[in-house]
Protein backbone atom coordinates (compact mmCIF):
# COMPACT_ATOMS: atom_id res chain seq x y z
CA UNK A 1 0.00 0.00 0.00
CA UNK A 2 1.74 3.70 -0.72
CA UNK A 3 2.18 5.37 1.82
CA UNK A 4 -0.31 8.78 1.71
CA UNK A 5 0.96 12.43 3.14
CA UNK A 6 0.40 15.82 2.43
CA UNK A 7 3.26 18.27 1.58
CA UNK A 8 3.47 20.03 4.96
CA UNK A 9 4.05 16.48 6.78
CA UNK A 10 7.02 15.42 5.36
CA UNK A 11 9.62 16.02 7.81
CA UNK A 12 12.64 13.54 8.44
CA UNK A 13 11.04 11.81 11.31
CA UNK A 14 7.59 11.41 8.95
CA UNK A 15 9.85 10.28 6.10
CA UNK A 16 11.52 8.02 8.84
CA UNK A 17 8.31 6.28 10.24
CA UNK A 18 6.86 5.78 6.45
CA UNK A 19 9.85 3.59 5.82
CA UNK A 20 8.89 1.18 9.00
CA UNK A 21 7.43 -2.22 7.97
CA UNK A 22 3.66 -2.38 8.87
CA UNK A 23 3.25 -4.75 12.08
CA UNK A 24 0.63 -7.12 10.91
CA UNK A 25 -0.14 -8.30 14.91
CA UNK A 26 -1.33 -4.41 15.57
CA UNK A 27 -4.02 -5.45 12.66
CA UNK A 28 -5.71 -7.98 15.38
CA UNK A 29 -6.74 -7.51 18.90
CA UNK A 30 -4.00 -8.39 21.45
CA UNK A 31 -3.99 -11.82 22.94
CA UNK A 32 -5.91 -11.94 26.39
CA UNK A 33 -3.53 -11.75 29.61
CA UNK A 34 -6.71 -13.00 31.96
CA UNK A 35 -10.09 -15.10 32.04
CA UNK A 36 -12.42 -12.80 29.82
CA UNK A 37 -15.86 -11.92 31.11
CA UNK A 38 -18.90 -11.43 28.39
CA UNK A 39 -20.28 -7.65 28.93
CA UNK A 40 -23.44 -8.74 27.66
CA UNK A 41 -24.81 -4.98 28.85
CA UNK A 42 -22.02 -3.30 27.16
CA UNK A 43 -21.71 -5.44 24.06
CA UNK A 44 -25.78 -4.09 23.68
CA UNK A 45 -24.91 -0.89 23.75
CA UNK A 46 -21.81 -0.99 21.36
CA UNK A 47 -24.29 -2.77 18.67
CA UNK A 48 -26.19 0.78 18.09
CA UNK A 49 -23.19 1.45 16.07
CA UNK A 50 -24.51 -0.56 13.09
CA UNK A 51 -26.78 3.36 13.33
CA UNK A 52 -24.04 5.14 14.75
CA UNK A 53 -21.01 6.65 13.02
CA UNK A 54 -18.96 6.51 16.09
CA UNK A 55 -18.61 4.31 19.10
CA UNK A 56 -16.34 5.88 21.77
CA UNK A 57 -14.99 3.39 24.67
CA UNK A 58 -13.32 5.80 27.43
CA UNK A 59 -11.81 5.13 30.60
CA UNK A 60 -8.79 4.59 32.79
CA UNK A 61 -6.32 1.86 32.04
CA UNK A 62 -7.41 -1.25 33.38
CA UNK A 63 -11.16 -0.58 32.63
CA UNK A 64 -11.56 -3.20 30.14
CA UNK A 65 -11.80 -1.09 26.82
CA UNK A 66 -9.61 -3.44 25.18
CA UNK A 67 -11.29 -6.17 25.94
CA UNK A 68 -14.42 -5.30 25.26
CA UNK A 69 -13.99 -3.89 21.82
CA UNK A 70 -11.58 -7.32 21.09
CA UNK A 71 -15.16 -9.31 22.49
CA UNK A 72 -17.35 -7.06 19.89
CA UNK A 73 -14.74 -7.88 17.00
CA UNK A 74 -15.05 -11.38 17.52
CA UNK A 75 -18.68 -11.32 17.39
CA UNK A 76 -19.00 -9.24 14.41
CA UNK A 77 -16.40 -11.79 12.68
CA UNK A 78 -18.89 -14.92 13.61
CA UNK A 79 -21.75 -12.88 11.79
CA UNK A 80 -18.91 -12.64 8.66
CA UNK A 81 -19.38 -8.49 8.54
CA UNK A 82 -16.08 -6.78 7.50
CA UNK A 83 -14.73 -5.50 11.14
CA UNK A 84 -10.81 -4.58 10.85
CA UNK A 85 -8.81 -3.58 13.20
CA UNK A 86 -5.99 -1.39 14.78
CA UNK A 87 -3.62 -1.54 18.18
CA UNK A 88 -2.10 2.06 17.89
CA UNK A 89 1.07 3.51 19.25
CA UNK A 90 3.47 6.50 19.64
CA UNK A 91 4.61 5.87 16.28
CA UNK A 92 1.43 6.20 14.26
CA UNK A 93 0.96 9.58 15.40
CA UNK A 94 2.35 11.11 11.96
CA UNK A 95 -0.47 11.08 9.12
CA UNK A 96 1.56 9.37 6.17
CA UNK A 97 2.42 5.75 9.46
CA UNK A 98 -1.46 6.69 10.09
CA UNK A 99 -3.09 6.10 7.47
CA UNK A 100 -0.90 3.50 5.93
CA UNK A 101 -2.33 1.46 9.27
CA UNK A 102 -5.62 2.99 8.18
CA UNK A 103 -5.85 1.45 4.86
CA UNK A 104 -3.86 -2.14 5.88
CA UNK A 105 -6.50 -2.99 8.13
CA UNK A 106 -9.41 -2.22 5.39
CA UNK A 107 -7.53 -4.16 3.02
CA UNK A 108 -7.03 -7.13 5.30
CA UNK A 109 -10.72 -7.34 5.65
CA UNK A 110 -11.38 -7.08 1.89
CA UNK A 111 -11.91 -3.41 1.16
CA UNK A 112 -10.83 -2.70 -2.27
CA UNK A 113 -10.13 0.70 -3.60
CA UNK A 114 -9.85 2.49 -6.51
CA UNK A 115 -6.24 2.90 -8.51
CA UNK A 116 -5.71 6.42 -7.92
CA UNK A 117 -4.81 5.19 -3.99
CA UNK A 118 -4.19 1.42 -4.46
CA UNK A 119 -1.67 1.94 -7.23
CA UNK A 120 0.55 5.11 -6.34
CA UNK A 121 4.14 4.96 -6.83
CA UNK A 122 5.44 3.74 -3.36
CA UNK A 123 7.54 6.95 -3.69
CA UNK A 124 4.83 9.42 -4.69
CA UNK A 125 3.67 11.48 -1.01
CA UNK A 126 1.68 14.06 -3.33
CA UNK A 127 -1.46 13.00 -2.38
CA UNK A 128 -2.80 15.74 0.01
CA UNK A 129 -5.20 16.01 3.10
CA UNK A 130 -7.73 17.62 0.81
CA UNK A 131 -7.33 14.32 -1.65
CA UNK A 132 -7.46 11.70 0.70
CA UNK A 133 -10.28 11.95 2.60
CA UNK A 134 -13.19 12.23 -0.50
CA UNK A 135 -11.27 9.86 -2.61
CA UNK A 136 -11.73 7.73 1.26
CA UNK A 137 -15.13 8.25 1.38
CA UNK A 138 -16.49 7.76 -2.65
CA UNK A 139 -14.76 4.39 -1.91
CA UNK A 140 -16.51 3.30 0.87
CA UNK A 141 -19.84 5.00 -0.42
CA UNK A 142 -19.48 2.21 -3.09
CA UNK A 143 -18.29 -0.56 -0.97
CA UNK A 144 -21.29 -3.08 -1.37
CA UNK A 145 -21.32 -3.96 2.60
CA UNK A 146 -21.36 -2.15 5.82
CA UNK A 147 -17.81 -2.01 7.28
CA UNK A 148 -16.39 -1.71 10.72
CA UNK A 149 -13.17 -0.20 11.89
CA UNK A 150 -11.86 -0.38 15.63
CA UNK A 151 -8.69 2.51 16.65
CA UNK A 152 -7.55 1.38 19.73
CA UNK A 153 -5.40 3.17 22.03
CA UNK A 154 -6.70 6.22 20.17
CA UNK A 155 -5.03 8.65 23.33
CA UNK A 156 -1.48 8.11 21.21
CA UNK A 157 -3.01 10.08 18.45
CA UNK A 158 -2.61 13.61 19.13
CA UNK A 159 -1.45 14.91 15.72
CA UNK A 160 -3.57 18.05 14.16
CA UNK A 161 -3.65 16.92 10.75
CA UNK A 162 -4.87 13.24 12.09
CA UNK A 163 -7.46 14.31 14.14
CA UNK A 164 -8.65 17.40 11.16
CA UNK A 165 -8.93 14.31 8.42
CA UNK A 166 -11.12 12.33 11.07
CA UNK A 167 -13.01 14.88 11.57
CA UNK A 168 -13.49 14.88 8.04
CA UNK A 169 -14.34 11.40 7.26
CA UNK A 170 -16.95 11.61 10.03
CA UNK A 171 -19.14 14.36 9.79
CA UNK A 172 -19.08 12.96 5.53
CA UNK A 173 -19.14 9.18 5.68
CA UNK A 174 -21.42 7.30 3.90
CA UNK A 175 -23.87 4.90 6.13
CA UNK A 176 -21.94 1.69 5.67
CA UNK A 177 -18.98 3.15 7.36
CA UNK A 178 -18.71 2.77 11.36
CA UNK A 179 -15.39 3.83 13.37
CA UNK A 180 -14.97 2.43 17.00
CA UNK A 181 -12.18 4.05 19.06
CA UNK A 182 -11.05 2.69 22.34
CA UNK A 183 -9.36 5.60 24.70
CA UNK A 184 -7.65 6.51 27.46
CA UNK A 185 -9.78 9.73 27.97
CA UNK A 186 -12.37 11.58 25.18
CA UNK A 187 -10.59 11.85 21.89
CA UNK A 188 -10.05 15.32 20.59
CA UNK A 189 -12.79 14.86 17.91
CA UNK A 190 -16.09 16.63 17.33
CA UNK A 191 -17.95 15.03 19.10
CA UNK A 192 -21.03 17.42 20.37
CA UNK A 193 -22.22 17.71 16.35
CA UNK A 194 -22.30 13.49 16.26
CA UNK A 195 -23.70 13.46 19.66
CA UNK A 196 -26.97 16.19 18.59
CA UNK A 197 -26.61 13.92 15.20
CA UNK A 198 -27.84 10.75 17.48
CA UNK A 199 -24.61 9.38 15.40
CA UNK A 200 -22.16 8.82 18.44
CA UNK A 201 -22.04 6.40 20.99
CA UNK A 202 -20.30 6.47 24.40
CA UNK A 203 -19.09 4.04 27.08
CA UNK A 204 -17.21 5.32 29.74
CA UNK A 205 -15.54 4.21 32.96
CA UNK A 206 -18.88 4.41 34.96
CA UNK A 207 -20.24 1.92 32.29
CA UNK A 208 -17.17 -0.40 32.21
CA UNK A 209 -16.84 -0.99 36.01
CA UNK A 210 -17.97 -4.35 37.20
CA UNK A 211 -21.05 -4.87 39.45
CA UNK A 212 -21.43 -7.36 41.58
CA UNK A 213 -23.05 -10.10 39.84
CA UNK A 214 -20.25 -9.65 37.07
CA UNK A 215 -17.05 -9.62 39.55
CA UNK A 216 -18.74 -12.65 40.77
CA UNK A 217 -19.19 -14.51 37.68
CA UNK A 218 -15.68 -13.59 36.79
CA UNK A 219 -14.25 -15.16 39.89
CA UNK A 220 -15.97 -18.38 39.28
CA UNK A 221 -14.82 -18.24 35.57
CA UNK A 222 -11.22 -18.31 37.45
CA UNK A 223 -12.45 -21.12 39.71
CA UNK A 224 -10.10 -20.71 42.20
CA UNK A 225 -11.96 -20.13 45.50
CA UNK A 226 -14.86 -19.55 46.79
CA UNK A 227 -16.12 -15.97 48.17
CA UNK A 228 -18.50 -15.06 50.41
CA UNK A 229 -21.06 -12.22 49.91
CA UNK A 230 -19.64 -10.35 52.61
CA UNK A 231 -15.80 -10.66 51.46
CA UNK A 232 -17.30 -9.96 47.96
CA UNK A 233 -18.76 -6.62 48.95
CA UNK A 234 -15.96 -5.46 50.31
CA UNK A 235 -13.76 -6.37 47.35
CA UNK A 236 -16.40 -4.15 45.02
CA UNK A 237 -15.74 -1.42 47.42
CA UNK A 238 -12.49 -0.94 47.71
CA UNK A 239 -11.87 -1.98 43.63
CA UNK A 240 -15.30 0.21 42.92
CA UNK A 241 -15.52 -2.15 39.82
CA UNK A 242 -12.30 -1.27 38.65
CA UNK A 243 -11.49 -4.95 36.31
CA UNK A 244 -7.79 -4.91 36.73
CA UNK A 245 -8.23 -4.29 40.22
CA UNK A 246 -10.39 -7.03 40.58
CA UNK A 247 -8.24 -9.89 39.11
CA UNK A 248 -5.22 -8.54 40.87
CA UNK A 249 -6.81 -8.63 44.12
CA UNK A 250 -7.82 -12.47 43.06
CA UNK A 251 -4.08 -13.39 42.00
CA UNK A 252 -2.42 -11.79 45.35
CA UNK A 253 -1.18 -14.80 47.69
CA UNK A 254 -3.13 -15.86 49.77
CA UNK A 255 -6.93 -15.16 48.72
CA UNK A 256 -7.32 -18.76 48.04
CA UNK A 257 -6.38 -19.93 51.42
CA UNK A 258 -7.61 -16.69 53.46
CA UNK A 259 -9.46 -14.41 50.80
CA UNK A 260 -11.13 -12.44 54.00
CA UNK A 261 -7.68 -11.38 55.70
CA UNK A 262 -5.92 -11.12 52.14
CA UNK A 263 -9.29 -8.07 51.02
CA UNK A 264 -8.42 -6.50 54.11
CA UNK A 265 -5.21 -6.37 54.07
CA UNK A 266 -5.76 -5.10 50.42
CA UNK A 267 -6.58 -1.86 52.01
CA UNK A 268 -2.67 -0.93 52.54
CA UNK A 269 -1.47 -1.35 49.10
CA UNK A 270 -0.56 -4.48 47.22
CA UNK A 271 2.85 -4.86 45.01
CA UNK A 272 0.68 -6.02 41.79
CA UNK A 273 -1.68 -2.70 41.77
CA UNK A 274 1.65 -0.61 42.77
CA UNK A 275 3.61 -2.52 39.50
CA UNK A 276 0.25 -1.99 37.34
CA UNK A 277 0.12 1.84 38.26
CA UNK A 278 3.82 2.55 37.64
CA UNK A 279 4.29 0.59 34.63
CA UNK A 280 1.01 1.16 32.72
CA UNK A 281 0.03 4.59 34.31
CA UNK A 282 2.95 6.96 35.84
CA UNK A 283 5.34 5.55 33.19
CA UNK A 284 3.11 7.55 30.51
CA UNK A 285 3.11 10.73 32.16
CA UNK A 286 5.23 14.26 33.10
CA UNK A 287 7.23 14.41 35.90
CA UNK A 288 4.96 17.56 36.77
CA UNK A 289 1.83 15.26 36.61
CA UNK A 290 3.58 12.72 38.68
CA UNK A 291 4.36 14.63 41.65
CA UNK A 292 1.49 16.12 41.39
CA UNK A 293 -0.18 13.14 41.37
CA UNK A 294 1.56 12.00 44.42
CA UNK A 295 1.55 15.47 46.57
CA UNK A 296 -2.45 15.35 46.18
CA UNK A 297 -3.04 11.38 46.44
CA UNK A 298 -3.24 11.91 50.50
CA UNK A 299 -6.10 14.04 50.00
CA UNK A 300 -10.30 12.47 50.02
CA UNK A 301 -11.34 15.20 47.88
CA UNK A 302 -9.74 17.68 45.40
CA UNK A 303 -10.52 20.80 44.57
CA UNK A 304 -8.06 23.83 43.08
CA UNK A 305 -7.69 25.82 46.04
CA UNK A 306 -6.74 22.49 48.13
CA UNK A 307 -4.06 21.19 45.24
CA UNK A 308 -2.55 24.56 45.20
CA UNK A 309 -2.02 24.66 49.01
CA UNK A 310 -1.15 21.20 49.63
CA UNK A 311 1.29 21.26 46.46
CA UNK A 312 2.67 24.93 46.08
CA UNK A 313 1.89 24.52 42.48
CA UNK A 314 0.46 27.60 40.24
CA UNK A 315 -0.35 25.43 38.10
CA UNK A 316 -3.03 23.28 39.38
CA UNK A 317 -5.91 23.84 37.96
CA UNK A 318 -3.96 22.91 34.36
CA UNK A 319 -2.43 19.86 35.72
CA UNK A 320 -5.99 18.64 37.34
CA UNK A 321 -7.42 19.33 34.13
CA UNK A 322 -5.15 17.15 32.81
CA UNK A 323 -5.96 14.31 35.59
CA UNK A 324 -9.36 14.74 34.41
CA UNK A 325 -9.01 14.02 30.79
CA UNK A 326 -6.80 11.49 30.94
CA UNK A 327 -9.07 9.66 33.12
CA UNK A 328 -6.41 8.93 35.83
CA UNK A 329 -8.45 7.29 37.99
CA UNK A 330 -10.50 10.44 39.55
CA UNK A 331 -13.89 11.36 39.76
CA UNK A 332 -15.98 14.65 39.97
CA UNK A 333 -18.48 14.99 43.44
CA UNK A 334 -21.24 16.68 42.01
CA UNK A 335 -21.61 18.47 38.70
CA UNK A 336 -20.68 21.73 39.67
CA UNK A 337 -16.80 20.58 38.84
CA UNK A 338 -15.51 21.73 41.66
CA UNK A 339 -14.90 18.85 43.97
CA UNK A 340 -13.48 15.90 42.73
CA UNK A 341 -11.69 12.53 44.58
CA UNK A 342 -9.30 9.40 43.62
CA UNK A 343 -9.90 5.89 43.20
CA UNK A 344 -9.34 4.41 46.47
CA UNK A 345 -6.72 2.05 45.49
CA UNK A 346 -5.27 4.85 43.59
Amino acid sequence: MAAIISQQDTASFDELTSRLPIVLTKLRPPRATMALLERERLLKNLYQIDHCKLAVVEAAAGFGKTTLLSQWIKEQHKLNRLAGWISLDESDNTPVRFWEYFFNALADIGVKWNPEIRDRPSGDHTLSGSELIPALINDLLLFPSQVYLVLDDFHHIENTTIISQINALLNHAPPNFHLLIGCRGTPPLSLAGLQAQGQLVEIDDDALRFNSDEALHYINELDVFDLNESDLLKLMDLTEGWATGIHLAIISPGMKDNPTATIESFQTGLKYVTRYLKEIVFEQISPELLEFLVQTSILDRLSIPLCEAVTGMENCADLLDEVIEKRLFVEALGDDGEWYRYHQLF
